[in-house]
Formats: C-alpha cells, structure tokens, sequence
C-alpha cells in the first residue's frame, strides 16, 4: 500500500466496489486527489473512483463516464468521488477551478463530496 499523510491508496478504495476488483486510478487522478489533500492537510476519503461497465450502469453513471474502466483504459479510472475530512465541498470546488490545472479536469459538486476527473477539458456542474 503507498500512503501519504492525507491519502491512502488502496485498492479497496480505488477499484470497483461491486465486488468484481476491477480497475484502479490513473497517475494523473491521483496527482489531483495529492495535491487536493496537501492544500486543505486533511485525509481524504474516496467514495467512488473505478466501476466496471455494469457496476456504473447499475449506479445510473453515464456510457462515457470517465469512472468507467476497461481493457481500452488499461483498467483506469480518471475519476473519482470524494471527500475532505473537515472541509466542505465548496471549498474544495473552488480550490480546484483555480489550480493551473482546472482547463484539463471535470469538477462536480454534491452534497457532502467532489466528483474530479481528468478528461484533459473543462466540465463543472
């Protein structure tokens, strides 16, 4: 397992959570998911990153959804739904519309977590 002090990466973290294992986080999402956890100096807790096509159907995410994972993506996923222990996800929002990165990721945000992606083009809702 490779830690930090604000992020874990662990597969059951990070993989597909319907039981089928698949998948993990590309390099770029987790340079994000670092750099998000250094500025606030908090943990962070994934609430979902790769999902394996029927596991995303079943959770009623998009055909293109950047958590989907596959032979095509070499089993990564490029995004992830998370949050910051003490932070609310408008802050977070924000801190990452104005990272010199913002123009290459989708950002969402819910109640209580942050979706990020790095779709390599700005998405926000």
């Amino acid at each position: 397992m490779n830690e930090t002090a604000n992020f874990k990466h662990e597969a059951d973290q990070l993989g597909c959570r319907c039981g089928c294992g698949q998948g993990g986080a590309s390099i770029a999402l987790l340079i994000v998911l670092e750099d998000v956890g250094r500025r606030f100096d908090a943990p962070i807790t994934i609430n979902s990153c790769a999902r394996c096509e029927e596991h995303n159907r079943r959770e009623g995410g998009s055909k293109r959804s950047e958590h989907v994972v596959n032979e095509a993506n070499g089993w990564e996923s490029d995004a992830a739904d998370f949050s910051v222990q003490g932070v609310h996800e408008s802050k977070v929002v924000a801190y990452l519309k104005q990272t010199p990165y913002a123009n290459l990721i989708g950002i969402g945000k819910y109640k209580g977590r942050t979706h990020v992606d790095t779709r390599g083009y700005p998405a926000r809702w």
